[in-house]
């Protein structure tokens, strides 16, 4: 009987081998409890970080979606235990969006139908024919496949057009010739195999946002100058405002799986209204600047943000035209 009392409840952690005074190890957090239990209790163990609403997942999804601004002053506050940390529910959030978005957005394939009287030039539209014959749709194909050439020549045309002043006649010469190519590529590509296209946007995604954070927080920094604030103070109000910018991004995407209502676009609406005021209200909470003074910096930061974001995207499609 001495025997199983002292396995029920070991004198040292069996993970780290500490003195237990408790349930809790107090090195390492393990709980004591035996796994000799019935499944019921394993499985609610399992799922008790994430559906109690004591839990701290569902501390910080609550706060990160409804109170702008909370969760960074209260991390610098010293109340740091009870949420996620902030690079983790960066991570989760990211990860769970991009997963979720690249299931969603299901195959594109393109078809022409010359069987019956629509001809389909792309995924859910046609082109009505009154009472001709299948030659004649064929030869309308043919017309829309010369037109497609047409407007993919005058595309690529127009980078002659293009000044590159900082190189050599010949460097230039070389660099366009190399783009035409790429382009044509990369037009073929998007007709022939669109579900490569759609994942290397989903591949290429997640990076430029991360490569953002900093920036953005630098930004931060710039504006808010004279408070004095630690760089990593920003960086930490920039982690929790992408996710709660995932979590909202996510809910639209699952959202527009819905038939097009007045419902959906009346969950929608709120959705999106919700998200720009929860990034204003964000710098006012963290900030303690006045009304004026911060709407006036969240458009300019706002105004910045998307440019930054444009041009790196840029970058990023003219990096994955180049290596295709």
């Amino acid at each position: 009987m001495t025997e199983h009392t002292t396995e029920s409840h070991p004198q040292q952690c069996p993970n780290c081998k500490a003195s237990l005074h408790g349930q809790f190890c107090f090195a390492c957090g393990q709980n004591q409890n035996s796994i000799d239990r019935h499944f019921y209790s394993l499985v609610s163990e399992a799922l008790e970080d994430i559906i109690q609403p004591n839990s701290r997942t569902f501390r910080t999804i609550l706060a990160v979606c409804f109170k702008p601004g909370f969760l960074t002053r209260e991390y610098f506050s010293g109340r740091r235990a009870r949420y996620i940390q902030p690079v983790r529910l960066y991570f989760i959030t990211s990860i769970l969006f991009f997963f979720v978005i690249s299931l969603l957005s299901g195959p594109v394939n393109p078809t022409i139908d010359i069987d019956s009287d629509n001809i389909k030039i792309q995924s859910g539209e046609s082109v009505k024919l009154d009472k001709i014959d299948k030659a004649d749709k064929v030869d309308k194909v043919d017309k829309i496949d010369k037109i497609d050439k047409i407007d993919k020549a005058d595309k690529v045309d127009k980078i002659d057009k293009i000044d590159l002043g900082f190189l050599s006649p010949e460097q230039s010469a070389a660099l366009k010739v190399k783009l035409k190519e790429q382009i044509e590529k990369a037009i073929r590509l998007a007709k022939e195999d669109p579900e490569r296209i759609k994942d290397m946007v989903v591949e290429a995604a997640p990076p430029l946002v991360f490569g953002l954070l900093p920036i953005f927080a630098a930004l931060l920094k710039l504006f808010y100058i004279g408070k004095g604030r630690f760089y990593t103070e920003h960086l930490v109000l920039a982690l929790h405002n992408h996710s709660f910018i995932f979590i909202a991004f996510l809910l639209d995407g699952l959202l527009e799986q819905l038939p097009a209502s007045i419902w959906r676009t009346g969950l929608q609406a709120p959705i999106g209204i919700w998200l720009a005021c929860y990034l204003f209200l964000s710098l006012k909470v963290t900030y303690r600047e006045g009304w004026f003074v911060t709407l006036a910096k969240f458009l300019a930061l706002g105004i910045i943000y998307v440019i930054l974001f444009l041009v790196t995207a840029l970058a990023a499609l003219l990096i994955g035209v180049m290596t295709l």
